[in-house]
């Protein structure tokens, strides 16, 4: 097993534990039908959806950033591909 093998598998337990809370904490948050306690509402919060408070066109475009990066991060393969970061 080469070096970079050993190191994901060494992440790949930490991810399943991180999945693993994950629903257990969006799952009764769903459930409870109480307003600001789901991931989705704190992402709309943190980022100001909805509202115009202090800051929000920065927030946004981080989030736009974000929402257009991941899926050619995923798509693509990443770091691990040809280098690219």
């Amino acid at each position: 097993m080469s070096l970079s093998q050993a190191k994901k598998n060494r992440y790949k337990p930490l991810w399943i534990v991180w999945i693993i809370a994950f629903f257990a904490i969006e799952g009764p948050a769903i459930m409870n039908k109480q307003s600001g306690d789901t991931l989705s509402e704190h992402v709309r919060s943190w980022f100001s959806i909805g509202k115009k408070s202090k800051g929000w066109r920065m927030r946004r475009l981080l989030l736009l950033l974000g929402l257009v990066w991941f899926p050619f991060h995923i798509l693509t393969g990443g770091p691990d591909k040809d280098g690219w970061v």
